[in-house]
């Protein structure tokens, strides 16, 4: 037996681009192709397809539309550095001002080449979702609707 129809669940909300919300489990491969463990929420987000799973409470099952997607918040989870790339990574402190009028303050911690390593290079990445930890929250912000960010140190 495979588990490829395997998937991790974690609890995840959705703010769409109109403001409406959604609650429930988003769906995460039980394994990632780059790293030990299940796939990332960005890393989800960031897959080529277009719309994602996510359970509501009573089970049932919704395919989300990546593109009317704002951002996707979760619990912040500690992060277990990878002891072969803590070397490379980055700290990058940012307040993002999303379209809507939200605004956030928080930091990515991230892997950038030495000669592209500001926090500008960092948010013109080629993948839609960023993401943002706060204290207590992580945040998935769709790069397509900041209206504008700044860095902080």
């Amino acid at each position: 037996m495979t588990d490829w129809a395997v998937t991790e669940r974690l609890h995840a909300t959705i703010i769409f681009v109109d403001g409406d919300t959604l609650d429930g489990d988003i769906h995460l491969q039980a394994r990632a192709a780059t790293h030990d463990g299940p796939e990332t929420p960005l890393e989800m987000l960031n897959r080529g397809e277009w719309f994602f799973s996510m359970t509501l409470p009573g089970d049932q099952v919704v395919f989300v539309s990546k593109s009317q997607v704002a951002r996707v918040s979760c619990a912040r989870e500690p992060m277990i550095p990878d002891p072969e790339r803590v070397s490379v990574a980055r700290l990058v402190g940012l307040e993002v001002v999303m379209g809507d009028g939200a605004r956030f303050t928080g930091f990515s911690t991230v892997e950038l080449p030495p000669t592209r390593s500001r926090a500008s290079d960092y948010l013109n990445a080629p993948e839609a979702f960023f993401h943002l930890e706060t204290e207590d929250t992580t945040f998935y912000i769709n790069r397509a609707l900041v209206r504008l960010a700044r860095p902080i140190n």
